[in-house]
């Protein structure tokens, strides 16, 4: 089980990565562009951002259960 959490924490890095490099290359893009500053309220930034956020709390969950699953069990006392 903890071998499927630690995949699916990589894959999740991997993914939350991609999105800040696509952030990065859409904001420089549209501010070569427009040459002007870039709107957080861009749809397509806005975009990025959220499927990011999302991608960053569904790592945080399988962080948090991959630290309750590494923790010691306590045995029950007889």
């Amino acid at each position: 089980h903890i071998t499927k959490l630690l995949v699916e924490k990589a894959t999740l890095e991997h993914r939350v990565s991609r999105r800040f490099a696509e952030l990065g290359s859409q904001v420089y893009k549209k501010s070569q562009a427009e040459d002007k500053s870039v709107s957080l309220t861009d749809p397509e930034i806005r975009q990025i951002i959220d499927e990011t956020k999302r991608l960053d709390r569904e790592l945080s969950e399988v962080e948090a259960t991959l630290e309750r699953e590494r923790r010691p069990k306590k045995s029950a006392k007889k």
